[in-house]
């Protein structure tokens, strides 16, 4: 059998690539800030140019050049990766969202929860450390808690933020665009109702020669979807 994985100490500099976009900016933030929350050090942010690796050992954010050399090949969409490289981490993920998934599943690992949008559980570790690997993917496309908070009215945008990041840390795949990521498998994300239309019997294509296939009216007459 193989051996235990070997724990390694987080280390204190997170390398991103040369171009980074914006889900690995935010990612990046996210592990600085946290990890300082949790340790009481300071985490800087350095693009992959540079840096250099022999140096000391950094946190390779995103879609770095050591993240190629040293990890699975590509993923796929959403898809995260957390793994050691000697005494390297590499956290990475396929697009849109898979490098911000993986950060906060290996913020996870270190003992941190965001339970509701307004309380948090941030463990305080002077060292922490990792082994082994994280990898995984959401399963459903659409993951979503309706509420009212878009449609009614009825919350600030301060609410209305933090109820974003809530969902964000969580894995939501809808509501807010924080970090200006806008799209899901590299495609608009899918309505989340009202769809019949828009994927299994459009309107334009069927109603001239079968008003049938769709909804009656109070006025016995058949919708055409242009109310």
């Amino acid at each position: 059998s193989e051996p235990p994985p070997v724990p390694i100490s987080i280390p204190q500099t997170i390398v991103t690539s040369d171009n980074p976009g914006p889900e690995e900016r935010l990612a990046a933030s996210q592990l600085a800030e946290t990890l300082q929350k949790i340790t009481g050090a300071g985490y800087g942010i350095a693009k992959e140019s540079e840096y250099s690796a022999a140096t000391r050992p950094a946190i390779y954010l995103g879609k770095t050049k050591f993240a190629s050399a040293n990890g699975p090949g590509d993923l796929a969409a959403e898809e995260w990766l957390v793994k050691t490289s000697g005494e390297n981490l590499i956290i990475t993920g396929g697009l849109p969202r898979g490098v911000l998934y993986g950060t906060f599943e290996f913020l996870e690992k270190l003992g941190c929860a965001w339970v509701a949008r307004d309380a948090e559980r941030i463990p305080k570790v002077v060292n922490p450390t990792f082994s082994g690997q994280l990898r995984g993917r959401p399963f459903i496309r659409i993951r979503e808690l309706y509420t009212a908070f878009t449609s009614q009215g009825f919350y600030s945008p301060e609410l209305m933020l933090e109820e974003q990041w809530f969902r964000l840390r969580n894995k939501s795949g809808t509501f807010g665009n924080i970090g200006g990521v806008a799209t899901d498998d590299g495609m608009l994300p899918l309505p989340s109702c009202h769809t019949a239309d828009k994927f299994y019997c459009s309107f334009k294509d069927y109603f001239p020669t079968h008003p049938e296939y769709f909804a009656m009216g109070k006025d016995g007459k058949r919708i055409d979807g242009t109310f």
